[in-house]
């Protein structure tokens, strides 16, 4: 294990693992923050830190009222995250249930119908007219798109991704959705204007196999029975010691 020792602050080394505990012990922002400025800057603030550990300690600060309330404070947080953690940390789901829940919520586990399609676009129908021709001759679509279309997306020769149902306009989806894979579309009119649709990859709508979402309904039980183990414990702790409300 590395626990190189990076200085010494009144005798006390700061080593490695000093500057692990050090970014854990901050807020994530700020440890990202310092963490940006290597390990020079996280040294530096380590030894900042314990330059003021010492400096509380020759003060005997520990003896402070304000010491004294914060330290009361801290241990009862402590303490209740304990008392909560015990009622918790042993409960679990076991795979028989895992299943069960994923033979009995198999709607959960379907993914929808996906496509990746690229397309041309263009103002007239005669202008889609002469980019079909033009495929059909052979020459390719990436270079055409390129060449004449109006979307963005010529910028990739077309390409607009994967895409399920609901997220293009429906004259575009009906055509694409309806085509096989390397088909080329005729020409679909829409608000925009003229398409050219190539369809790339087509993923149909299917269950995700329990190894997929195993981990997932495991951590979803868990969840649901700690809250009951939670409350229900909750409900033997107000009849064991009363609770008074104004």
């Amino acid at each position: 294990m590395n626990n190189k020792v990076y200085a010494k602050v009144g005798g006390v080394e700061i080593t490695q693992e000093t500057l692990n505990e050090l970014i854990q012990s901050m807020p994530p922002q700020y440890a990202q923050q310092l963490q940006m400025g290597g390990e020079e800057a996280l040294v530096e603030e380590a030894i900042n830190q314990e330059l003021f550990l010492l400096d509380a300690k020759a003060q005997k600060l520990e003896e402070s009222p304000l010491y004294q309330a914060e330290m009361k404070r801290l241990q009862k947080q402590l303490l209740r995250g304990v008392a909560i953690n015990s009622v918790l940390e042993n409960i679990t789901a076991d795979e028989a249930d895992v299943k069960a829940y994923y033979d009995d919520h198999g709607h959960e586990f379907l993914t929808q119908e996906e496509i990746s399609a690229s397309h041309i676009l263009v103002d007239t129908e005669e202008a889609a007219k002469d980019v079909k021709r033009r495929l059909d001759e052979g020459e390719d679509f990436s270079a055409i798109a390129r060449e004449v279309s109006t979307c963005p997306s010529k910028e990739n020769g077309g390409n607009l991704g994967h895409f399920g149902r609901g997220q293009m306009v429906p004259e575009f989806e009906d055509a694409a959705f309806s085509m096989k894979v390397d088909d080329i579309s005729e020409p679909v009119q829409t608000q925009f204007g003229y398409h050219i649709i190539k369809l790339d990859h087509k993923h149909e709508a299917r269950k995700l196999e329990f190894d997929e979402v195993k981990e997932q309904i495991e951590q979803n039980l868990r969840n649901v029975k700690q809250q009951d183990a939670y409350t229900e414990y909750l409900e033997q702790l107000k009849a064991k010691y009363p609770v008074e409300r104004d």
